[in-house]
């Protein structure tokens, strides 16, 4: 493990105002960066992660399809992030698509139907499986606790969640195709977090299509979270010869604005680009 990289990620966790623990791993030279990651923190929505890999494996085995459409019921209204709350019951919305509200616009709507549709000890039957109990899913979202208690729905460490989207990413926790489909629903996301300081370019196929030059096709992918003193990120970072997997994790933040210029968005910010700058070399 590269003690400079740790010893950077250490200042940036010791100007920030909570505790913050990172997993990263680079995917080109096997090398690591840990940062107390073994940390037991909220996860806030990037349990969500999980839920999408036990819905992929029910997909595969035959217990649900994409195309199974689901109707929205006004008891599965919740406060929170996401669309469906502010849609009209009786929205009926294919399992793909709700996956998709889940994953890339962190709809809590969406998030509560598919723990229905899969289960809660399901999810973590499968984390332990895996030997990423350090992850467990508690409850379905409920803001009459999760303000109050954001280990309320659920709980994980750094290292397990990098640990998880690894897996993901290579195809071993699901197949190829639904390791696919799993991109496609988080791209983009965490673009104002780890992302912030990368050089990203989301539409560099739609560019080319198009005959405009993209430039640089670097892309993240992944999931984050948010309560309040909570802000988390997982994400793969590839492209130009760069392809790592970073997990960062915070609580106890006094910063309680939910802007862009929070300062655990910020710490999570810095650890993406100290961590992009280390690893932007060919693979």
């Amino acid at each position: 493990m590269p003690d400079h990289l740790v010893e950077r990620v250490a200042r940036i966790a010791a100007e920030f105002s909570g505790r913050l623990g990172v997993a990263g791993k680079n995917l080109c030279t096997e090398e690591r960066v840990e940062y107390q990651a073994d940390l037991v923190l909220p996860t806030a929505s990037m349990i969500k992660l999980a839920v999408q890999v036990e819905l992929m494996r029910h997909v595969e085995a035959g217990r649900r399809r994409l195309d199974d459409v689901v109707e929205v019921r006004e008891e599965d209204r919740v406060e929170g992030s996401g669309v469906l709350r502010h849609l009209g019951a009786g929205l009926r919305l294919p399992i793909r698509d709700l996956a998709f509200l889940m994953m890339n616009v962190s709809d809590n709507v969406a998030t509560n139907m598919l723990i229905d549709t899969v289960g809660i000890d399901n999810v973590n039957r499968m984390l332990r499986a895996e030997r990423l109990d350090e992850i467990e899913l508690r409850h379905r979202i409920d803001f009459d606790h999760c303000w109050g208690d954001p280990r309320h729905l659920a709980v994980g460490t750094p290292r397990a969640f990098a640990e998880l989207l690894e897996r993901v990413y290579r195809g071993t926790i699901v197949s190829p195709a639904s390791r696919d489909e799993m991109l496609r629903t988080m791209a983009g996301v965490g673009a104002e977090r780890l992302g912030r300081y990368l050089p990203l370019q989301p539409y560099a196929d739609d560019l080319r299509k198009h005959g405009y030059p993209a430039g640089p096709t670097l892309r993240i992918a992944g999931k984050t979270g948010g309560l309040i003193g909570v802000r988390g990120h997982v994400a793969v970072v590839s492209g130009d010869g760069v392809e790592f997997i970073v997990a960062a994790m915070t609580d106890g933040s006094r910063d309680t604005d939910w802007g862009v210029e929070n300062d655990a968005v910020l710490a999570l910010a810095q650890v993406g680009k100290l961590l992009h700058n280390a690893w932007a070399a060919p693979c």
